[in-house]
């Protein structure tokens, strides 16, 4: 009885060793590619940092119903709430 366990377990054994070679080799090929495109990404997103201190950003709004009043977003004017 012994020795048909054994076949068994060494049939696991190989079966296990030829998914564990396919997923090397995946990985492998996986790794290969990404070296290859690094070169490729990072020459793309270089970027130039440059710290520009004395200038202002802002946006510009040609009509001030533009401009978010974040404080009275959901709230009616007192004027909307006469004409009712």
């Amino acid at each position: 009885m012994d020795r048909h366990r054994r076949h068994v377990l060494q049939l696991r054994v190989d079966v296990r060793r030829h998914i564990d070679a396919e997923l090397a080799e995946q990985v492998l090929q996986a790794l290969h590619g990404e070296r290859c495109l690094a070169g490729a990404v990072t020459a793309a997103i270089q970027a130039h940092h440059q710290a520009v201190a004395h200038q202002r950003i802002a946006a510009h709004a040609t009509d001030l119903g533009q401009v978010l009043d974040a404080r009275g977003a959901g709230r009616r004017s007192h004027c909307q709430q006469e004409e009712e």
